[in-house]
C-alpha cells in the first residue's frame, strides 16, 4: 500500500482507466492520487470520469495545470 501514487502513462482510455483502477487500488485511505495529464488528453479526461468522479472512494482535491489530484476516502 503507498501514501502517494503519481501515474504518467498511456493516453489512451483503455490503459488510463486500467493504470487508474489497477494502481489506485493500492493507496491507502487518506493517500493523494496524482494523475498527469488530466486535461490535455482525452483519453485520460474519459478514464477519470470514469473511474474517480462518481466513485465513493475518492475525492477531487485541485488541479495544477495538467495535473489532478485526488484523495482516498475508503
Amino acid at each position: 500500500m503507498v501514501e502517494l501514487l503519481y501515474i504518467d502513462g498511456a493516453h489512451r482510455y483503455a490503459p488510463a482507466k486500467a493504470d487508474i483502477e489497477r494502481w489506485g487500488g493500492r493507496v491507502v485511505s487518506g493517500g493523494t492520487l496524482l494523475i498527469h495529464d488530466s486535461f490535455s488528453s482525452i483519453g485520460v479526461t474519459l478514464a477519470i470520469l470514469a473511474s474517480l468522479t462518481f466513485s465513493s472512494h475518492w475525492r477531487y482535491e485541485r488541479r495544477a495545470q495538467s495535473m489532478t489530484c485526488f484523495r482516498r476516502t475508503q
